[in-house]
Order: structure tokens, then sequence, then C-alpha cells
């Protein structure tokens, strides 16, 4: 049936695999297939391979229950590619938003101001600490040559 055909060679695309039957044939009957699989889905999907696939998984005639009446196997591995590839975008949004955090974050600049102001606030807190330990030892560790190596 065409939609097993279908599915069989993006699970081969997914995978490395030439998309045709005869590869798909040999990829399902391989003994490490699903250890294949995995690193694919821990390593990440290549985001060409991811575009395509969910180009195909949005089409309304290739969904799982429409797979799933005509094979159950074939849903199945639907399944697996749309949890994978779900996988993979949510990681790739989260990393798109860290990138934009750490853009925003090179914006920021602070003055001389800023910084004698955090290391009186610093030095002050190291002090109240050291006190209520019975120790000035955070203080005097606590000097303006040894500030945070980000200054």
């Amino acid at each position: 049936p065409f939609l097993v055909v279908i599915t069989v060679e993006e699970m081969c695309i997914m995978l490395g695999e030439n998309p045709d039957w005869q590869s798909g044939k040999r990829m399902l009957t391989d003994l490490h297939f699903l250890d294949r699989f995995k690193k694919v889905v821990n390593d990440g999907i290549p985001t060409p391979t991811l575009a395509r696939l969910e180009k195909l998984m949005m089409h309304e005639g290739y969904q799982p229950e429409v797979v799933g009446r005509v094979s159950s196997a074939a849903k199945r591995l639907y399944m697996m590619m749309r949890a994978a590839c779900d996988t993979q975008r949510r990681r790739l949004d989260l990393v798109d938003n860290v990138a934009d955090y750490v853009e925003s974050l090179k914006d920021v600049a602070f003055s001389e101001e800023d910084w004698l102001m955090y290391e009186a606030d610093l030095a002050e807190k190291l002090l109240q600490m050291s006190t209520s330990m019975g120790s000035g030892s955070l203080v005097n560790d606590c000097s303006r040559d040894r500030l945070p190596p980000w200054r």
C-alpha cells in the first residue's frame, strides 16, 4: 500500500538510507534498527530532513489514523517518526530561545558606577555572612583584584 511505502521511505530518509522500498525492507529487518533510530533521535535529526518530514506529516492524507487503517506497523513507525520530529523541533526551539537570550545580554552594558555598587553590595553581604559565621575569611578572600572573570 502507498502509505506504507511512504512511511518506510521517510524512515529511510531519517536514518540516512536510500529512500526506496528495497532499502526500507533491509532497514526493517536489521537487528539494530531500533538502536540506529535511537541514535538518530539522540544525536538530532538534521534540519533539512526534519523540514521534509514535518512537511509530509502536515499533509491531511498522511495522518496516523489514515496510516493505521492500512497498517498498524506503519502507524507505529509513523508515530515514532512524529515523536522524534517533535522532540527535535523542541530542541531547536530551545536552542533558538537560548541564543536570543544570550544575544540580548550582549546589549546590556554596565557602567563603572554599576560595578562599584555591585562590589560594595557584595562586600557588605560577605561581611554579614562572615560575621554570622564567626570568621572574616570570606571578606579577606574578596578583594578588588579578585573580581569575577566576566568583568
